[in-house]
């Protein structure tokens, strides 16, 4: 058997109990985890529960990221061709093409409710510490995950601006706020 071609990728899978042969079952395995709910995705995030749960402990940009694979994942899981803008100069993170237009999509993630059981997401940049609302011109939609319970909310820019801030709850509060309706509307950006 030869050496693989990255030892310490393959160090980790064998750590893992993956045999050095099959590590694209491994990745499969770890895609499907990752799809499987709450509970793994959410520790990515340091939560384990809804409720009366410690501040996370990742810092914001770090949780960025971890949202922006989680997205990437699931919209190249839904059929879309996802394209990430070079730099982060772009109002928004990502580029989704449908098969019909490119749409312009802006990621944001919450990991803790309120005592109300609301999720607190940012619909703004900040330029020279000022909360700056998204525009039309400048994104097509927000797509806000809730850690965790593995909950998607795409919400169009018209239906916040000029927004800075939104609430969403978590299933458990049923049909309730103003963007309740965007739960999972993922079709919203296939049209």
């Amino acid at each position: 058997m030869r050496p693989a071609p990255f030892p310490l990728i393959s160090t980790k899978l064998m750590k893992a109990g993956v045999p050095a042969n099959q590590p694209a079952i491994f990745l499969r395995m770890t895609i499907a985890r990752i799809g499987s709910g709450a509970g793994w995705i959410g520790s990515l995030w340091g939560v384990t529960e809804r409720k009366a749960r410690p501040a996370p402990t990742r810092e914001p940009k770090r949780r960025g990221e971890l949202a922006e694979l989680a997205f990437a994942l699931k919209a190249t899981s839904l059929g879309f061709a996802v394209a990430k803008p070079y730099g982060d100069s772009e109002r928004y993170d990502f580029v989704l093409d449908n098969g019909k237009r490119l749409v312009r999509v802006q990621v944001k993630s919450a990991t803790r409710c309120d005592k109300y059981g609301a999720y607190f997401i940012t619909a703004h940049r900040s330029s020279n510490a000022t909360a700056t609302p998204y525009t039309v011109s400048e994104i097509d939609f927000l797509v806000a995950h809730v850690c965790p319970e593995d909950a998607w909310f795409v919400i169009p820019v018209e239906a916040f601006v000029p927004r800075t801030s939104l609430h969403v709850f978590g299933k458990d509060r049923g049909e309730c706020g103003l963007f309740w309706r965007y739960r999972e509307a993922w079709e919203l950006m296939r049209g």
